[in-house]
């Protein structure tokens, strides 16, 4: 455990960092649009000057340590969450093709979407529709395959099962089953979400049932093709939960956490089908306060300790000094256990197609791998049509169209670039007068055969970057996603000893 001294150097250290950041976004406006649809980046011509050159003297430096590296990365991706259901049964056309399959490809088409290959099935709670009129919003009523009298049935949730299928035509390889409620027919009050404060909705005695049900589905999958690898029984279960058709959750305490998932084991281990499939466990949903009890909790099970493959958490209301806390207390404790981010969206309300949530995004990305070094990153629902920073793209039911802001692009500068088994490089950005930090936020990874990215993000004025550590490179690709650019390609030729990095930008540097 670190120091009481240390931890208070780096809460004055990291609280200036943020405080700077939160005043750079502070002028933000957020009326300007970005609907460019996905396409190849574009190559600007040899005669076209590269908006990142520059003879202007470095105010920052690079610096890179190519020994030092991370875990293998293992994928970005998405849940089908609340818009699968009903896209995936979307037929309208635009033009000759399917405007269901424009949003598919968009999102798991390696040449011109996002390339994820990580996808988030949800298994619905809801066994009958006795409740569905208490759901304000439709979207977050989902059906289940158990019915009200315990069997099962595939042909339901058929929208999100046609988009599952298409998702793997496009190349996903891993798909999570998780829930964010037992089936109605197993809970104590028939509901999806919980009536009685904070507390659990699953009685012990359906526990098995539970699991049982669980790897039926999962059977199920892998039967029809489906690569499924991980199992996520429970989500968020810190939070009571008492949303009155808000949407699906459980309350479960620490201890219930870990009598569930034991229930789980002891049923996978029964199922041959299953053998690689891992539980993931818990979701809690932030990098602080109760999420270490549920973390010592698990970790004090001897079971669990020994099935466990990483510890699934979400990023909502987590700063990078939480992160960092955080991961030091699992480096101390619990020495080489994986970590994964399994869900997260910027939670404010009102759309912004501009280049301030994509800002956001990208550097939640970074922080996310660099200081917490998880091996996977996935976003929460990937189409929305609510008035809210969460979709990668914004779909309008009325007329069926798509609308893709900053923020897709700017995943794109990750999952078109850092692929499953890429490492991640010990690296630095500091000024280049002084021996302290740049606000330049950044992420280096290699890939197995030595070529490099760098994704860097911009949200103060543009900077120029000393980039000669890549001297030994050949080649260097250059993204940028501004105001005025989309994830185009601005820079296609030799490495060269300095780059401009411009204002409120993202760019992904690709050298071989």
């Amino acid at each position: 455990m670190v120091t009481l001294i240390k931890k208070v150097f780096v809460i004055l250290i990291l609280t200036c960092v943020l405080l700077a950041s939160t005043l750079a976004f502070a002028s933000c406006n957020n009326e300007s649009t970005s609907d460019n649809a996905p396409s190849e980046p574009t190559t600007p011509t040899p005669s076209t000057p590269s908006i990142i050159e520059t003879n202007d003297e470095a105010t920052e430096k690079l610096t890179l340590d190519m020994n030092d590296l991370s875990a293998p990365f293992e994928g970005f991706g998405t849940s089908l969450c609340w818009w699968a259901q009903d896209v995936g049964r979307r037929t309208e056309k635009n033009g000759d093709v399917e405007w269901r399959e424009l949003a598919v490809k968009a999102l798991f088409d390696k040449e011109t979407g996002l390339g994820l290959t990580n996808l988030r099935y949800n298994l619905g709670a809801n066994c009958d529709y006795s409740d569905y009129d208490n759901y304000g919003d439709k979207n977050r009523f989902a059906e289940s395959f158990m019915t009200t009298d315990g069997s099962l049935d595939f042909t339901r949730d058929a929208g999100a099962q046609w988009v599952l299928k298409r998702a793997l035509d496009y190349g996903v390889t891993h798909v999570t089953l998780f829930a964010n409620s037992a089936p109605t027919y197993l809970t104590i009050n028939g509901k999806a979400y919980c009536t009685d404060g904070a507390r659990i909705n699953l009685a012990p005695e359906n526990y098995s049932a539970y699991a049982k049900y669980f790897c039926d589905v999962a059977e199920h999958f892998i039967d029809e093709g489906v690569p499924v690898k991980e199992l996520s029984p429970i989500n968020e279960p810190q939070w009571d939960w008492v949303t009155n058709g808000g949407q699906e959750g459980s309350h479960f305490t620490p201890n219930e956490v870990v009598d569930i998932l034991v229930a789980f084991v002891n049923e996978m281990r029964t199922r041959s089908k299953l053998d690689g499939v891992v539980l993931s466990y818990p979701e809690c949903g932030e990098w602080k306060k109760d999420t270490y009890n549920y973390l010592d909790a698990i970790m004090a099970n001897d079971i669990l300790r020994a099935e466990i493959d990483a510890f699934s958490c979400h990023s909502y209301w987590s700063n990078s000094i939480d992160k960092r806390f955080f991961k030091d207390y699992v480096d101390e404790y619990y020495t080489g256990l994986k970590l994964r981010q399994t869900e997260w969206c910027e939670m404010v309300n009102g759309r912004d197609l501009s280049i301030y949530s994509a800002l956001t995004l990208a550097q939640e990305v970074i922080e996310d791998l660099s200081i917490l070094e998880v091996v996977s990153w996935d976003t929460w629902i990937a189409l929305s049509n609510y008035d809210y920073r969460d979709g990668l793209i914004y779909f309008e039911n009325k007329d069926a169209s798509l609308s893709y802001p900053k923020r897709y692009h700017a995943m794109a500068h990750f999952s078109r670039f850092i692929v499953n088994g890429d490492r991640q490089v010990a690296s630095q950005i500091k000024l280049a007068d002084k021996d302290s930090s740049s606000f330049l936020k950044h992420l280096a990874c290699k890939d197995a055969s030595g070529n490099l990215t760098i994704v860097i993000t911009n949200s103060l004025s543009e900077k120029v970057l000393d980039i000669s550590a890549l001297a030994d490179y050949n080649n260097m690709e250059v993204y940028l996603t501004d105001e005025n650019h989309s994830m185009e390609k601005v820079y296609n030729a030799s490495v060269q000893n300095k780059i401009l990095i411009p204002s409120k930008a993202i760019l992904t540097l690709v050298l071989n």
